[in-house]
């Protein structure tokens, strides 16, 4: 599916979509691929697909920290940013794979070192086009 998002608004609402396939799936683990460019949107896109989802504080790009963690009554979301590491082992020591008793969302930011280590249910490339964006989304949820 493409999608053309004019501004801010635009990407905001593909978050709250993309929350709504969260909501309606089943999965007790979900994982979201986001691809593009520096700047592309993919932070302000994980905001607004966790604030959807009932988290109302800070987001941040987690580039240093490589790993954020946000909970919600139902929902622990690992924010994940792979932009600094060098080697798909170095994954490992995020432990994403650990045990949660509630609903488990994994939003990776360049996911690109992975390659097919690690399986998505929803891949989100943003990409510039004219003044605004364009999501390609790869979805595997509604699937399920």
């Amino acid at each position: 599916m493409k999608i053309f998002l004019k501004d801010s608004d635009a990407t905001d609402d593909l978050g709250k979509k993309i929350s709504k396939l969260i909501s309606s799936s089943n999965n007790n683990v979900i994982e979201i691929h986001l691809f593009g460019e520096l700047g592309a949107g993919k932070t302000f896109l994980t905001k607004s697909i966790l604030n959807a989802l009932g988290w109302h504080g800070v987001v941040k790009s987690p580039t240093y920290t490589l790993c954020d963690e946000y909970e919600t009554e139902d929902i622990l979301f690992l924010h994940v940013d792979l932009y600094r590491l060098n080697d798909v082992y170095d994954v490992q020591i995020l432990d994403l794979d650990r045990q949660s008793e509630k609903t488990k969302v994994i939003i990776i930011e360049w996911p690109e070192i992975l390659g097919e280590t690690r399986s998505f249910d929803l891949k989100v490339c943003l990409n510039y086009k004219d003044d605004g964006r364009e999501a390609l989304l790869e979805d595997k949820l509604i699937k399920k």
